[in-house]
């Protein structure tokens, strides 16, 4: 199960101020979108935030109705600047933002600099699914029987499925551990 579904021109992102209790998607289709889902903590984890960011980016390139790649360029810079203000501690959002504007720019025109924002996006998607898999692989392998387990903010495939995913022997979890307990690193105060 992944935590977004990547659309023609939108994704959709499990809400995750409202887990464990409840599973809700919320569609993004508009860079406030994005930049509300981010800084409303509705999308958390340093590497998924940098995702949702670089998809947020790749829709204002999909979306512009400007002339020149010159142009988009700017466009970009402007919008990821806002993305980037949203949360100002999350080192994977500047960087993953960083990755779109560059693939961007080293195209050949508006065209391929819209279709490299994209792609740019979906990759470190890929990467980002990868990465989460392989640490549940390796964690797998040092849970033994009985085992409690707690995990600190947001561990990836061990946070966002909980126990559900320790029991799904397709992502590579036996059904090993007795208890999953989640605390989270950050939570929303209002004041």
């Amino acid at each position: 199960m992944n935590s977004i579904h990547v659309h023609r021109m939108a994704i959709s992102i499990m809400d995750q101020t409202l887990l464990p209790g409840r599973v809700h998607w919320l569609k993004l289709t508009s860079l406030s979108d994005f930049a509300g889902a981010i800084k409303g903590m509705k999308v958390r984890g340093a590497p998924l935030i940098g995702v949702v960011a670089a998809f947020g980016l790749s829709l204002v390139a999909q979306r512009s109705r400007v002339r020149s790649k010159s142009e988009l360029l700017r466009e970009l810079r402007r919008a990821a600047h806002l993305l980037a203000s949203t949360r100002l501690t999350i080192g994977n959002l500047s960087w993953a933002l960083n990755q779109v504007l560059r693939a961007a720019a080293a195209s050949d025109g508006m065209e391929s600099a819209r279709r490299a924002a994209y792609t740019a996006a979906r990759e470190l998607f890929r990467r980002d699914v990868q990465a989460n898999m392989s640490i549940g692989r390796t964690g797998s392998k040092l849970i033994r029987d009985g085992d409690c387990i707690l995990t600190h903010c947001n561990t990836g495939w061990l946070r966002v499925g909980c126990k559900r995913r320790l029991r799904d022997r397709h992502c590579g979890f036996p059904n090993k551990a007795s208890s999953l307990n989640v605390i989270k690193g950050r939570m929303s105060v209002a004041i």
